[in-house]
């Protein structure tokens, strides 16, 4: 007969196969980031498939991430991703307005489908106010240990700076405010159309009844 000690250890292995039994397997892949128009989003993989991203997951990563998943298949029957790790993101910095909560600052970042607010670095080298508008580098962490951060890089102003809606889009786009030195030897002399413009035949397409007419075509034919 099989002692006590035995019989218990039969019994916790017993268990354990119970245990393993009602745990869902893990898949562990990769894919990338979806958002949605709620909190939670997707991760869409090689094949097209789309596992669903819980909230307290899609607040690791931006839109676009590529990223490495754990695909759980639950109890309810829905597979659920768990991020692992981001390999790979297209937005790196972003524009934003700051917003003070208690003695920390943040960002809403003028990003699509972000609508959460994310934490400033601090530094006393940028001093913002709250209201401000800024341009920022994300700081993130490939292994998800800290969370995401913001890095201010430059304080484009505040709502009352005249200007402050160009600047924002400018910075937004990496866009100059001033023309390269040899922008000049880019263009061909021959390829620019001399012609002025109001001996051209324009045909309007205002209404009849339009006051201000300032919309027009001109179509010229080609060999094809």
């Amino acid at each position: 007969m099989l002692d006590q000690n035995t019989l218990s250890q039969l019994s916790a292995f017993k268990s354990q196969l119970k245990e393993e039994k009602k745990t869902p397997p893990k898949v562990v892949t990769k894919g990338n980031v979806k958002p949605s128009q709620h909190r939670f989003g997707f991760v869409v993989l090689d094949g097209g498939r789309n596992v669903y991203l819980p909230p307290h997951e899609m607040d690791k990563v931006l839109p676009e991430d590529q990223v490495k998943i754990t695909i759980v298949d639950s109890h309810d029957g829905r597979s659920r991703a768990k991020i692992l790790a981001v390999i790979k993101t297209r937005l790196t910095h972003c524009c934003g307005q700051c917003i003070r909560q208690n003695n920390a600052y943040f960002v809403q970042p003028d990003l699509p489908h972000v609508k959460r607010c994310l934490p400033v670095m601090p530094s006393k080298q940028t001093p913002i106010q709250a209201e401000d508008y800024v341009f920022c580098e994300i700081i993130r962490d490939p292994n998800l240990k800290k969370a995401l951060q913001l890095k201010i890089v430059t304080l484009i102003g505040n709502p009352h700076t005249v200007g402050i809606e160009s600047d924002v889009i400018m910075h937004k786009f990496n866009v100059s405010r001033h023309w390269p030195d040899d922008w000049q030897s880019s263009i061909v002399a021959d390829t620019i159309d001399q012609q002025p413009a109001c001996e051209r035949p324009f045909v309007t397409i205002d209404a009849a009844s339009t006051l201000d007419v300032d919309d027009a075509l001109h179509a010229i034919a080609t060999d094809n």
